[in-house]
């Protein structure tokens, strides 16, 4: 690459050309270089892992939408910890999972009983109803093999409203 100058009353000094050569040759450095530190920094740190899982259920009455919130939580029994992929609840018989009620990547794997499983995740939900009233109960469950702790509950189902 050849240098031009022009000669100044302060001495020989670059041309504007090769000025504006140097800053072409510059410029997409400087854009990769400034573009990098954005692109590797990472703010927001994983969710613990799930040492055990809890279910927020309700009661109601029959023909009621009963909607259930699988949740994650931390050694420190606080919510929001990843539980793992394959975590299932699963409602005695008499429960109709309502399939549109389901959380993202959330799927339908057994009708008797009703059974959902979940992807990994800190918070799954699902709804669904019961056709008689009763005392019915739901079990979350880790994947076979995980160490997560299960939860049981039960939901009260009165009659009707006349």
């Amino acid at each position: 690459m050849s240098t031009q100058t022009e000669k100044t009353a302060h001495g020989l000094r670059p041309s504007r050309r090769t000025i504006a050569k140097g800053a072409a040759w510059a410029a997409p450095v400087v854009a990769i270089g400034a573009a990098a530190p954005a692109a590797s920094a990472s703010t927001t740190p994983p969710p613990p892992k799930a040492v055990r899982l809890g279910v927020l259920g309700q009661s109601g009455s029959v023909g009621d939408t009963f909607s259930y919130t699988l949740q994650g939580f931390d050694s420190s029994a606080h919510p929001g910890a990843e539980y793992p992929d394959g975590t299932t609840i699963t409602f005695t018989d008499g429960f109709t999972i309502d399939p549109s009620s389901l959380s993202a990547g959330a799927t339908i794997i057994s009708q008797a009983p009703p059974t959902v499983s979940f992807p990994a995740g800190v918070m799954g939900f699902v709804s669904g109803t019961y056709a008689d009233p009763g005392t019915y109960s739901f079990t979350a469950a880790g994947p076979a093999g995980s160490s997560v702790q299960s939860y049981s509950g039960t939901s009260t189902v009165s009659p009707a409203a006349p």
